[in-house]
């Protein structure tokens, strides 16, 4: 009799073991051991040590924020050198030099050439050619110059000689010729050649030329 007791005793003791919440039998994703594995994050909640019934606490993930920074472009200028300095200075530019204006002087001539001198259309060996002068030939000078000059014969015909081969001799404006004093122009260029340098103004009244032989 003892002994179905002790049995019975036995019996009893293994269904409460068997039957309890934490048995091997019962034990589900819930129960201690079955937890599934968390990644090791911070717990925001009630402490772990302090929730009931062992239940796992409530874990949220909390996702880095992207954070979106704007980098602006820098100009970066790098301060410039003395030399650049002074070639960014306002320079002034020089003032044009002004053209030289001559004065109109005013000439007689006659012819000095051994030879016939060649009285031609322009101011070049290439122009045609108007006649020959014999030496001694009279006229006036309406534009003189260092290698030809401008001239007019007694007859009133126009043309140029080279300079080289004519005697001269500066007039007043009073004693040039009235009916050639609208032909007289300035000179281009300051009148160097020998044949100006050796003059002497008359100031007389010029005799007429002769007309051309």
């Amino acid at each position: 009799m003892a002994l179905a007791i002790f049995y019975i005793l036995v019996a009893v003791l293994a269904l409460i073991i068997l039957g309890g919440k934490n048995s091997f039998f019962n034990k589900g994703k819930d129960t201690y051991g079955a937890t599934p594995a968390v990644m090791s994050q911070t717990v925001i909640g009630e402490n772990a040590d302090t929730r009931e019934n062992n239940e796992p606490a409530t874990v949220e993930i909390v996702q880095p924020v992207e954070v979106a920074t704007e980098i602006e472009d820098e100009v970066i200028t790098e301060p410039e050198t003395e030399a650049e300095e002074e070639v960014t200075e306002d320079i002034e530019p020089e003032p044009e030099a002004e053209p030289v204006v001559y004065e109109k002087r005013y000439f007689s001539f006659t012819t000095t050439n051994d030879e016939p001198l060649r009285f031609r259309k322009g101011p070049s060996e290439d122009a045609e050619i108007i006649t020959k002068l014999f030496t001694g030939t009279l006229g006036y000078v309406t534009k003189p110059g260092n290698e030809w000059c401008k001239v007019v014969m007694t007859t009133g015909r126009e043309g140029y000689l080279a300079t080289e081969f004519l005697g001269m001799k500066e007039l007043n404006e009073d004693t040039y010729p009235e009916k050639y004093i609208d032909l007289v122009e300035a000179p281009d260029e300051e009148l160097t050649a020998a044949q100006f340098n050796e003059l002497l103004r008359e100031e007389d009244t010029e005799e007429t030329p002769e007309d051309d032989q």
